[in-house]
């Protein structure tokens, strides 16, 4: 019986470390992808700025001839030449290839994350639960995952109105990764001020309302790359319904 006790547990330990080491292989995974849509970005910038450039001298030449008292003779007017983005282009072709290529590895990892969560670590949980343990409810516990919150960010507004009512909707290891990573995200990437919660409590399900408000307004495509990570990271249970300079709003269901 030591024996099968033993192996249980070197079991749950290589479990465990794997679940931490395609952990990290998948935020390592987000960081490349970032850095690719940040060099993207750039080289778009470029090529929106060379045929920028070729427009306005389009423009200048016309006013001129238009304007101009003087008698110009247009055959000695150097033809505007349209600009070569053929190389930027070829660039950002590359990096659009390593962006699909990146996505494709996020994908496996997550679905590998997420079959281990559903198919060992619940399955190991309810097997624990068998044993006598107490199962945790949601509601009680998150109020305490607020405070817990507030704690360590002290100087993150935290709002988050305590309802009495009873509600058998369990706390789920799924949830709990989501959230972390949502507040994670939130606090080193967005730079939040204020975190206001809301929670719809009805017989078997939660939906949970998170209001985000930035410290300070970010670049438009800063912002909207930091969506795309944002949606990557998140589990089943969340999903961004806002995503402004001034307001990020997620949802949250949970269900027994």
């Amino acid at each position: 019986m030591r024996h099968l006790d033993e192996k249980k547990i070197d079991k749950d330990q290589l479990m465990s470390d794997l679940a931490a080491y395609l952990s990290e292989e998948y935020m390592e995974c987000v960081a490349d992808k970032e850095e690719l849509i940040e060099q993207r970005y750039k080289l778009e910038e470029e090529k929106e700025r060379m045929i920028r450039c070729v427009q306005l001298e389009k423009e200048k030449r016309q006013i001129r001839s238009v304007f101009s008292p003087l008698s110009l003779d247009e055959n000695r007017m150097e033809e505007v030449k349209e600009p070569d983005t053929g190389e930027v282009e070829h660039e950002i072709d590359i990096i659009s290839r390593k962006e699909r290529k990146i996505q494709r590895k996020c994908d496996r990892l997550k679905s590998y994350l997420k079959g281990l969560e559903e198919n060992y670590f619940v399955v190991s949980g309810l097997e624990e639960l068998d044993k006598g343990q107490e199962e945790i409810l949601f509601v009680p516990a998150f109020y305490e995952l607020a405070d817990h919150i507030r704690e360590i960010h002290p100087d993150i507004t935290v709002t988050c109105e305590k309802i009495e009512r009873e509600c058998p909707v369990l706390l789920t290891f799924s949830f709990l990764t989501g959230f972390h990573q949502m507040i994670k995200f939130a606090i080193r990437r967005v730079g939040i001020r204020s975190l206001n919660i809301d929670l719809f409590i009805e017989q078997d399900r939660i939906m949970l309302q998170f209001v985000l408000k930035p410290k300070k307004q970010a670049s438009i495509q800063k912002f909207k790359k930091n969506r795309n990570i944002l949606e990557d990271m998140l589990t089943r249970e969340f999903a961004i319904t806002r995503w402004q300079e001034n307001s990020v709003v997620l949802q949250a269901i949970v269900e027994s």
